[in-house]
Parts: C-alpha cells; sequence; structure tokens
C-alpha cells in the first residue's frame, strides 16, 4: 500500500501536458486469481482502495433503495473487515460502498461530544460527510443507460471529448464507472470539475444517461469487491489504461459551469428571497441550524412540523418504517431525550405508536437527522413560512402561449437571431398594437366599483449599448407600422389638398369657412406639450390613439419643462396622459380641450442613465406606472448563408405582422368586461398586490409598483383580448370571402387571458423593483451588497477576510484598501446579515447568514 499511496501522489509526477503511467506491476497483480468470499472479493477491494489512494477510506454498507440510510464502517482497523462481513451477513441486500475523499486527521476530540455521537449511542464514522474531506485523487463519472453494453458507454466518454480513463468499472448491473487518476485535488475543485464533467457529458452524449448526483466529496461509490444488490454479481474492474492527469489538465479542458436559471423571477431579480431560503423549500436543513442561537423558535418549527406527520396505526399502511421511525431518528439524533418531550408536545402518539418505545429500534437509522423530519413533513403537506409569504413565481413565458398563433409564428420568424427572451418581444409588439386600437376602448374589470382603464401602456426596454435594442424596436415596431404611416400619410395630404381646394373656393366665393381637417399620425418622437397636446386634439377628432417613441427614454424625461424654465407641468400631464384623461389647457391665444386620449411611450434605457435618473424616488408614481423588461447582451450567430425559402419565410412574416396592425387599426370594439370566472380571479389578484403593497417596512417605491399591477394586468388582458378577436376576424374574412360580414366581436374577456396577463405583469413587476433597488442604492450599499454576495457564494460555512478581498474587482480594491474591507465586513455583522469569527491562526472569518435586504 505506501509504495503505490508514494508513486501516485510522488509531487511532480503529472504534467498538464502529457499523460502519465500507472505502476506497472498493478497489471500483473489483476490477472491473479481471486479467493471469493460469499459477500465480499478482498482482492478487488483492496486494489480498489489502492487506485484511489485512499489507505483508510470509510466504507458504507448501503441498500437497494434511494434515500435510505446506509452504515459507515471506518476503515484502517483490524476490525474493519469483520465489521463489514458481519453488516452484510444482517443485511444480504445490501451492497458495498466506499466513499472516494481521502479524509483529514480525526479530532482528538471526536466522540466527545453530543453532535458526534449517533442515535445508538455510538461515535459517528470519521470520513462520511463532506466537511471531513481533505482530498481527492480522483475523477469519476457513471452512466445509467438502458440496454448498453459497456464498450459502448466507453465510447460515448471518448465521442464527449474525454481523454482515456486511468481504469473503469463494471458495476455488476449495467453501468460503467470511470475513473481518471489525479492526485491530491481538494475538494472544491474536485466538486466543480465534477459538475463540468457532468454537465458535458448531459450536453454531448445524452443517450448515456449521466449519475448527475456524483458531485460531493463524501460520495459513496460502489466498491470493487462488493455485490450488486440486485443482480448479486461482484463489482469489477472493467479495462486499465497506463494513463493518470492532474486537476490542472481537467479544469483547462473543460467548458466552465453555466449560471443556473432563477425560474421564479429570473435572474435579474430574485424576488425577496435569498438563494440559502429557496433551497430551504427544498428540504436543506441549513434553515434550521442557523436557529441554533434561538432554541426556543427553533422547538416550535420542530413541534409544527411534528404535528403534520401520521402516527404509524398499525394498519399496514408502511408508515412506521417508511415515515415514522426514520423521523423520530432524527429526533433523538439532534435533541437526545428530549426528543420524546417533543413528541409529547405534537401530539404525536397513539395506541400503536409510543415513541419512547420505538427508540431501541432506531439503530439502523443513524444517519437520519432533522433534515428527514423537515423531508416527510413537507411531503405530508407543511409549508415553510417563507413559502407562504413568497409572490407566485412565474414561468418562462413564451410568445406561442400568450399571442395567436399566426403572430407568434411570425414573431418567432422575424427575431430568430436577435437575442432577447420572449417577455421583451411580447412587450414591444404589444407597444405597436395599443395605440392602434380605437380611442374609446377600454376595459371595465368590476363594473360596480368603475374599475376601467385605457389600453394604452408605458413601456421601457432595459440594456447596455450593443444589446440589440434598435433591431428589435425595428422589426416588432417600427417596421409593423410603416404600412398604416403609409396610409395615414396619403389620406393626410388627400385631406389638405381638399382644405386648400376649398378654402381657396371660400375665400373666391364667400359662404362658410371650411374647418381645418384633422391629421392624425402614428407616433412622434419629440413633441412639447403644447404640440402633443394639438396633436391629441387630432387624434380624438379620428377616434386615435398615438405612440410617443423614444431611443432613448431618457430624452423624454430630461425634456420635462424644458421650454417653461422648469416651470411647467410636464410631468403632471404625462401622469394624466397614462390614465386616459383629457385636458383643457386655456391660454390668451387659444384653448386647448380634448376629452380622452391613449397615448402609448415606448422606449429604451441603459442602466446606468436610468439609475441616475430615478434615484431611487418614485414620489409621484410615474415611474410605478411603466412596464420593465431587459436586453441582455447575449452573443448570437447570424446566419452565414441565407437560402431563399428563408427569405421568403421572412418577408412572409414581416408582412403578416403589418397586415395584422392595419387589421388593429379598422377593428371596431366596444367597453371591454370580463366573465365572472374572469373577473373573480382578477378582484384576488388585485387583493393580493394590495397586501403586497401594505407590508411593512416596504420601500415606498415597491409599494406604487404593487399598487399599480391590478391596472397594468387590466390593460394587457384587453390588448390581447383584442388581438385575439382580430386573429378570429382575419381568419372569417379568408373563410367567408365575399360573404363576410363586420359582425359586433366578443367584448368578454376570459380567464385564461387575465392569467396570461397576470403572468406578464408578475414578472415586468420584478423588473421594475430590480431598477428600482438599484438606483435608490449609494456606493456603501454596492460595496456592502458585494461583500456580501462574494461571502455566500464561497463557502456555506465562515470565509476567511483576506479570500473576500481578493475576490473584489480590481476598480474596488483600488478603492477600498484592505482595513477598509475589513471594517466593512464587520458592518454587514452589525446589519445583522451574517456573523464574524475568529479562525484557528486568529485570523478573522465571514460567514453570510442573511440576504441582502430588497424591499
Amino acid at each position: 500500500m505506501t509504495e503505490i499511496y508514494q508513486i501516485t501522489n510522488k509531487k511532480g509526477l503529472h504534467h498538464t501536458d502529457q499523460k502519465n503511467k500507472l505502476p506497472n506491476y498493478i497489471m500483473p497483480e489483476i490477472s491473479r486469481k481471486h479467493n471469493l468470499h460469499p459477500d465480499v472479493e478482498w482482492d478487488g477491494v483492496n486494489l480498489f482502495t489502492k487506485l484511489i489512494a485512499n489507505y483508510k477510506p470509510t466504507f458504507a454498507v448501503f441498500p437497494k433503495g434511494k434515500n435510505k440510510a446506509c452504515v459507515h464502517i471506518q476503515g484502517g482497523f483490524s476490525d474493519t473487515t469483520k465489521n463489514i462481513l458481519n453488516i452484510l451477513e444482517k443485511k444480504p441486500d445490501n451492497s458495498l460502498g466506499v466513499i472516494l475523499g481521502v479524509a483529514k486527521e480525526q479530532p482528538a476530540d471526536w466522540g466527545t461530544k453530543k453532535e458526534h455521537i449517533n442515535s445508538a449511542g455510538y461515535p459517528k464514522a470519521w470520513g462520511a460527510s463532506d466537511s471531513h474531506i481533505d482530498y481527492l485523487n480522483v475523477f469519476v463519472v457513471e452512466g445509467d443507460p438502458e440496454n448498453m453494453d459497456l464498450a459502448t458507454q466507453r465510447d460515448l466518454l471518448k465521442k464527449a471529448g474525454l481523454p482515456d480513463y486511468s481504469f473503469s468499472v463494471d458495476s455488476g448491473n449495467r453501468s460503467l464507472h470511470a475513473y481518471y487518476i489525479a492526485d491530491k485535488t481538494p475538494p472544491d475543485k474536485w466538486k466543480n470539475i465534477q459538475e463540468r464533467l457532468i454537465q458535458l457529458l448531459q450536453d454531448k452524449v445524452p443517450e448515456l444517461k449521466v449519475d448527475g448526483s456524483i458531485k460531493n466529496p463524501a460520495r459513496v461509490m460502489r466498491c470493487v469487491g462488493g455485490r450488486h444488490s440486485k443482480t448479486n454479481k461482484f463489482c469489477e474492474f472493467f479495462e486499465f489504461n497506463d494513463v493518470g492527469y492532474s486537476w490542472e489538465e481537467f479544469d483547462k479542458l473543460l467548458p466552465p459551469l453555466r449560471e443556473k436559471k432563477n425560474n421564479s423571477i429570473n435572474k435579474e431579480k430574485k424576488d425577496f428571497i435569498s438563494d440559502i431560503a429557496r433551497k430551504d423549500y427544498k428540504g436543506d436543513k441549513g434553515w434550521l441550524d442557523r436557529l441554533k442561537d434561538k432554541p426556543e423558535e427553533r422547538r416550535r418549527y420542530v413541534v409544527e412540523m411534528l404535528k403534520h406527520i401520521p402516527i404509524h396505526e398499525g394498519a399496514g399502511k408502511g408508515r412506521r418504517l417508511r415515515i415514522c421511525i426514520p423521523v423520530l431518528a432524527g429526533l433523538v439524533s439532534e435533541y437526545g431525550n428530549e426528543a420524546i418531550s417533543i413528541c409529547n408536545d405534537a401530539g404525536w402518539h397513539g395506541e400503536e405508536w409510543d415513541p419512547e418505545h420505538e427508540v431501541k429500534y432506531l439503530q439502523d437509522h443513524q444517519d437520519c437527522d432533522l433534515g428527514t423530519l423537515v423531508h416527510h413533513a413537507r411531503e405530508c403537506g407543511w409549508i415553510h413560512p417563507y413559502e407562504k409569504n413568497k409572490p407566485e413565481p412565474v414561468k418562462d413565458i413564451k410568445v406561442a402561449e400568450i399571442f395567436p398563433t399566426e403572430v407568434s409564428n411570425s414573431i418567432e420568424t422575424v427575431t430568430a437571431y436577435l437575442p432577447h427572451k420572449d417577455t421583451l418581444k411580447i412587450l414591444t409588439f404589444m407597444s405597436a398594437v395599443a395605440p392602434l386600437i380605437r380611442l374609446g376602448t377600454k376595459i371595465n374589470c368590476i363594473p360596480t366599483t368603475n374599475f376601467v382603464v385605457p389600453l394604452n401602456l408605458f413601456a421601457c426596454v432595459i440594456g447596455a449599448s450593443g444589446s440589440k435594442k434598435t433591431p428589435l424596436m425595428n422589426l416588432l415596431l417600427q417596421d409593423p407600422l410603416k404600412e398604416v404611416k403609409k396610409d395615414l400619410a396619403r389620406a393626410n395630404f388627400k385631406a389638405g389638398q381638399q382644405y386648400v381646394s376649398d378654402l381657396a373656393d371660400y375665400k373666391n366665393n364667400g359662404g362658410d369657412k371650411p374647418e381645418r381637417p384633422p391629421y392624425p399620425i402614428i407616433s412622434t418622437r419629440d413633441a412639447t406639450t403644447e404640440a402633443l397636446e394639438k396633436q391629441l386634439m387630432d387624434q380624438e377628432r379620428v377616434k386615435m390613439g398615438l405612440l410617443r417613441f423614444n431611443d432613448e427614454l431618457a430624452g423624454l424625461i430630461k425634456s420635462f419643462n424644458k421650454y417653461s424654465q422648469g416651470r411647467g407641468s410636464d410631468e403632471e400631464f404625462l401622469l394624466e396622459l397614462y390614465d386616459g384623461s383629457g385636458f383643457q389647457t386655456q391660454r390668451m391665444d387659444e384653448n386647448r380641450y380634448c376629452e380622452e386620449t391613449a397615448v402609448t411611450i415606448f422606449g429604451g434605457g441603459q442602466p446606468e442613465v436610468l439609475t441616475k435618473l430615478h434615484r431611487g424616488q418614485d414620489a409621484n408614481g410615474l415611474w410605478a406606472r411603466f412596464i420593465f423588461d431587459y436586453s441582455a447582451a447575449i452573443p448570437k450567430r447570424l446566419p452565414t448563408v441565407v437560402t431563399p425559402e428563408e427569405r421568403s419565410k421572412f418577408k412572409k412574416a414581416a408582412n403578416y405582422l403589418s397586415f395584422f396592425i392595419s387589421e388593429v387599426k379598422d377593428f371596431r370594439t366596444n367597453t371591454l368586461e370580463l366573465t365572472d370566472e374572469a373577473l373573480k380571479r382578477f378582484s384576488d389578484y388585485e387583493l393580493e398586490r394590495q397586501e403586497l403593497a401594505a407590508k411593512k417596512n416596504l420601500k415606498s417605491s415597491h409599494a406604487a409598483t404593487y399598487n399599480k399591477s391590478a391596472g397594468k394586468v387590466a390593460r394587457v388582458a384587453g390588448i390581447l383580448w383584442i388581438m385575439q378577436q382580430v386573429q378570429i376576424k382575419i381568419k372569417n374574412k379568408i373563410s367567408q370571402g365575399d360573404s363576410y360580414v363586420d359582425e359586433p366581436p366578443d367584448n368578454q374577456v376570459d380567464i385564461s387571458t387575465i392569467n396570461n396577463a397576470i403572468e406578464l405583469v408578475n414578472y415586468w413587476d420584478s423588473v421594475s423593483i430590480n431598477v428600482d433597488n438599484k438606483a435608490s442604492e449609494n456606493s456603501k450599499d454596492v460595496i456592502l451588497r458585494r461583500l456580501l454576495n462574494i461571502a455566500e457564494k464561497e463557502s456555506k460555512g465562515p470565509v476567511a477576510f483576506n479570500v473576500i478581498y481578493k475576490k473584489l474587482s480590481f476598480d474596488h480594491r483600488k478603492k477600498y484598501q484592505y482595513e477598509e474591507v475589513k471594517e466593512l465586513i464587520k458592518k454587514l455583522e452589525e446589519l445583522g446579515l451574517g456573523s464574524v469569527s475568529k479562525g484557528p491562526r486568529e485570523g478573522y472569518l465571514f460567514k453570510a447568514e442573511k440576504p441582502w435586504p430588497t424591499g
């Protein structure tokens, strides 16, 4: 053993530029005959532990089923073999496994503390937890395909781009375990590389069905020499290759990990709950651990969860062994004798279930802990308080789920090479539709409260320069409006000519003076309030809305009161336009009057510019009226060849969007209302948002956003409903031909449309709140949040101050000296976001315990 250990771990043996040789005498050792034991073939076990260079490994006897407890046996002792055999004899349907990781030196006081002792009263096996592992000497991947021989599995590894493995193992059932020797890989590096190996194989050879769970340092792998519980065959070596590696080679070879998607409200906004809390919902025991300094509160949670666990009733339902015994074992493991008192407080006992009597049957469940209780409590209906209070998650919304099929197909065709989310495509095209809806069309959501809103939108696309905002605006907003603009321009020209002719006739012949005709337009980029009022008067005469379009929304905001030395009311006028209000402006030279308007605003903005404009303030609710969405600068390759068929498809799609917009302009409808079912859903939603807005300590700007949510849902639902009705009209015109009659459309908005609008607005609200949070941060907030994020990502435990400092950007390190950063980290403790402690060498450590507050 010693000789192999020295060879496989000799400093400098492996290089990053070439493969290395395994010891030559291993091969003859493989070929010698073995004396098989009925349960374990020990020569295989010994050689396997030599190859992974783990000479005092922690073994595990594990059962067939997943999520069942296994028994750990510490290796390197004279009675290790005997203990393994005794357990296998008692549990003949179990298998032998081994933990790959080499354990740190066992602490001298191990076994003296309560947390070191299992439920049976014995010290837990050292080396069985991730925190015990010092380093690992092999990477491993395992496939689990059906009906695939081992040679094919090996070939798939090569196909994925992996080098030759050092050796491989036949599991005894159908899986190939491929091992790559790499000396002394630190646990964090090992985990990262394992995850990247799994990601590579999932991407390149999904048919291999790689096991995605092999990524924790204390992972148990099936041990060569043990029997497979399903087939009773020995786990054996399959092949050897005379190669070894260093972990640096794999680090260079493998692609980086992709960022994980956040399905609740997208990556730009992580809701009100940290990643840690989000894991809590999935059964992570970390949240209970963090309550150890609040034992009474922690105990209350335990009692509450235990009330949800069913008791064993002797009815043959399998509850005792499947649920009750493991839960009780977890309680005893954590609380000892106090566990019985907790059971009594929760009323967790009955005629057939006496926890105090059952304690003696817990020896087979020594790995259970409070996580076992959390898991089963959730399975039985217990809901974490955070889960009750968190807003409804938003799914990944697709254009095809929101728009009529013909429209969604056309949008997907013309934007195929743009890197934008579907929510942004939806918002952009809706902003082209809204101003074409007949002026006066509104949606009456609650007739008895006069909850009536117009169908205009205020929208803003957030994206840095180069994020392709402009191409998106052109394809889904500017281009579809071109034909309507041309038609309107021709009509205005003819009306103008006629007016000039009528005016000349009036001057020559007298009679009634002709009235100036209206000259409606589709959109305007820049207009003073006075000019806009005059234009809106024309728009009202022909029952048309108006699009206020700005490539950069900052231009509109900065123009407020530009021509009145800051004494005007441009911003107030904009607020009134959002609600579709008219206006009455009295001047010495003229009076301007309008009963109703429908102005849609659409523009873009760079994050930094919007932050400066916003400044974290929204006293009048202007920003709360806007719908924000992100334009992510994600690289996406443009086509290198365009076929005639693709050109034709693109042109047809673009033409259809233009045709659809023109049909919207000609569409006639009355005020929309909700079906009974949709009205109830809308009313429930409006109450939910009110309750969110009324929360204590919520920023006023966030409350303003939530207070506007229901109105946004109504506007969005109304626009979506009209789009559906327009598509129905188009189909009827095509199918009925000359016999088509333009009958009044259905004006009852259904619940599916309301639900779609709610999903969209929930997502857009989350973006708005994220914009507000970034705008309200001062420079100190930024550095504090960054330090907290580093500590969260580096480790679940304490992180050295100097490690956190090194992870800062160059700009931050240039701005803040190390001593300043130390004080800032201590400030995080004062804010209750974590705790500071001292390490073994008297260095300072920080542990992140709470997320950065967001509201």
